[in-house]
């Protein structure tokens, strides 16, 4: 009885225990802490989310009126340049010839009246352009800069074959560096340098190649001559070119003549061809009379042989006279 009541009393005191004890797994009660752990960037971070949520709250915006600023323009320090400053830097780039043949001691140009040419001169140092024989400056040469520094000074030489005289112009600069245009007028032609001055060099002397046919002429004007209705030819030989021309610099006309020549028994005066679509200059002796011409092409052709006349029109003229030979002087 009892051993009953022992066990019964084991018994109970067994189910207490079952029930007032709790098995811990020590293995996951070491990962409880690993797991609920927060490492120290997220620590930080959640600091920082904390901070920043505290500043919102403390922080006061003050939103300030808009103001409209409208976007400035870019302003183009650099020099304006119109199309037509394009054109001409690009004509004179082009018109500008400089040395490329030479003769012995003398820079050759081939002549071309659109063409500006190249000299070098140097100070103490003459530079002498020469002329086609038989040409004759009829203006004075103009120099753009002053006259106090270029020299400019002039002389008449003879060609040796033909004894025809030779013009010529002698520059020279009184110091370096000086950059200027320079023209020269003849009876035939009209000359356009550019004159350069430098320390240590310069050309001796400046010639020019003409092409075979006079400028300003082709073969037909040169080998014959127009009479009436009716073309004849004519030995170039017998024309005569010893013409000269007077005009005022300041009004040059549109008529001038491009060339006068006779072949001894009519006058011929050629023009531009452009002159053919104005009103024609009218024509006068030296005594002031009328002349009559006929014009066939750009010709004007005058029936007799011409002392001194006079082409004018709208208040400008050109003054046509036929040189004096040795004889007549």
């Amino acid at each position: 009885m009892i051993s009953k009541a022992l066990k019964i009393t084991i018994s109970f005191i067994s189910v207490i225990s079952l029930f007032s004890c709790r098995t811990i797994d020590m293995e996951t009660v070491s990962q409880v802490p690993e797991a609920e752990e927060i490492d120290s960037g997220t620590m930080d971070y959640l600091v920082e989310d904390k901070l920043k949520v505290q500043d919102v709250e403390d922080t006061v915006f003050v939103v300030e009126k808009v103001v409209y600023r409208p976007e400035l323009p870019v302003v183009n320090t650099e020099p304006k340049t119109e199309p037509g400053m394009e054109t001409v830097k690009e004509s004179y780039s082009q018109a500008v010839v400089q040395p490329a043949d030479y003769k012995n001691g003398a820079i050759v140009y081939q002549y071309n009246e659109n063409q500006v040419y190249e000299v070098y001169t140097e100070p103490y140092q003459l530079t002498d352009i020469i002329l086609e024989p038989g040409e004759t400056v009829i203006a004075n040469p103009l120099i753009s800069e002053d006259e106090q520094v270029w020299e400019l000074t002039a002389g008449v030489g003879r060609d040796g074959t033909t004894g025809e005289s030779i013009q010529h112009l002698f520059l020279k600069p009184v110091l370096p560096g000086l950059d200027s245009t320079f023209i020269v007028i003849t009876d035939r032609r009209t000359y356009h340098f550019r004159i350069m001055s430098f320390d240590d060099i310069h050309m001796a002397m400046v010639r020019f190649k003409f092409s075979k046919v006079k400028d300003g002429w082709n073969s037909t004007a040169l080998n014959t001559y127009v009479s009436g209705e009716f073309v004849q030819a004519t030995d170039p030989n017998m024309l005569s070119f010893d013409y000269k021309i007077t005009y005022n610099i300041f009004k040059k006309p549109d008529f001038l003549p491009k060339r006068i020549y006779d072949d001894g028994k009519q006058t011929y005066i050629e023009v531009d061809e452009s002159v053919l679509h104005k009103e024609l200059p009218v024509l006068f002796n030296e005594s002031e009379e009328l002349m009559n011409y006929t014009v066939k092409g750009n010709l004007f052709i005058v029936p007799r042989l011409i002392t001194k006349a006079t082409l004018r029109l709208d208040g400008k003229k050109v003054t046509i006279e036929k040189k004096k030979t040795k004889k007549e002087d």
